[in-house]
């Protein structure tokens, strides 16, 4: 099938590191594509407004039971490439997330497999910048209290410079309200991508935190 997809904006993160929330926060840009594929009540979007993505984005309290299952109900990014999705959506940008542990770097050039899916099409990448307080605390609050897996985080990151674009999203500065504002534009510059409305994306944020930072121990 020919993809629409002209971009891949890929945020690389730990288990834990809020990868499902950056995603969501940087595909409400109009020039993304929508992170939809089927409800689980055969549910469709209306439209590709931006009242539609939050609508499908939001974290509602009473959907989330299970943080791992409920807060993950968004399709990945590479997922998009190979399925049905390209016939209604026309947006040139996809913003997705993936674990380190399922990056696999391609040994003939650019060319890159994540989950199996070969992908050509330009790619830039983000790592999750965390201070161990940050990062320990997120994981404390999924209940996530055995170590990642993953043994050499730069080791990935220098492997995926030298074919590609990195950059990085420091996430104790876009937590933090007073700062909130000055990272998100600057990620969303080097994404390519014209930010929502500042307040919006605040709301946004605190809708997030308030069930992953604020209240702890979200299994």
């Amino acid at each position: 099938m020919q993809t629409s997809v002209k971009q891949i904006k890929m945020i690389l993160y730990r288990l834990g590191e809020a990868g499902n929330f950056l995603s969501r926060l940087f595909a409400l840009s109009d020039q993304t594509q929508f992170l939809w594929i089927q409800g689980t009540c055969n549910c469709t979007p209306n439209n590709h407004s931006l009242a539609e993505k939050l609508k499908y984005y939001w974290y509602f309290p009473e959907k989330i039971n299970l943080w791992m299952r409920d807060a993950h109900l968004t399709p990945t990014g590479f997922h998009l490439c190979k399925t049905h999705y390209d016939y209604w959506e026309t947006n040139p940008i996809v913003v997705s997330c993936a674990h380190y542990e399922n990056i696999i770097i391609g040994s003939h050039g650019p060319r890159k497999t994540v989950n199996g899916v070969s992908i050509t099409i330009p790619q830039k990448y983000f790592f999750v910048r965390t201070t161990d307080d940050l990062y320990n605390m997120l994981r404390r609050n999924v209940g996530l209290d055995v170590p990642s897996k993953l043994e050499n985080v730069i080791k990935v990151q220098n492997e995926i410079a030298e074919i590609a674009e990195i950059d990085y999203i420091d996430l104790d500065m876009l937590i933090a309200e007073e700062t909130f504002e000055t990272e998100y534009h600057r990620v969303c510059t080097s994404m390519g991508l014209a930010p929502i409305d500042t307040e919006l994306a605040l709301s946004f944020l605190v809708n997030w935190k308030q069930y992953r930072v604020d209240k702890p121990q979200q299994k």
